[in-house]
């Protein structure tokens, strides 16, 4: 069997398992200065914590990952940290710990 190499301490397998499944929808996308912060429909009800990073995507079309910074009970603030060129997050998009 394959084992992933530890290079800082901490497996990839580790980190998975550290962040639940947690599966949403982007109620809004804002800019603020030169960074874009996307709204999510999920929260701490959902286990979401600040920290968590969301895939976020439209179908087939991968467009990005995005931050939490801010977390209430049904929905949390999340900044964009990786844009796949080309593409744009849009309302209704969905986001995903883990695809």
């Amino acid at each position: 069997m394959y084992k992933r190499q530890v290079k800082y301490g901490i497996s990839a397998d580790e980190i998975a398992q550290a962040t639940p499944l947690i599966d949403g929808a982007v109620l809004g996308v804002s800019t603020v200065g030169s960074s874009k912060i996307v709204h999510l429909n999920v929260g701490s009800q959902d286990q979401v914590a600040v920290g968590h990073v969301f895939e976020i995507f439209n179908g087939t079309t991968y467009k990005g990952q995005a931050r939490v910074e801010i977390v209430n009970g049904n929905s949390c603030t999340a900044r964009m940290i990786a844009v796949n060129d080309g593409t744009e997050v849009m309302q209704s998009d969905r986001a995903s710990t883990q695809i």
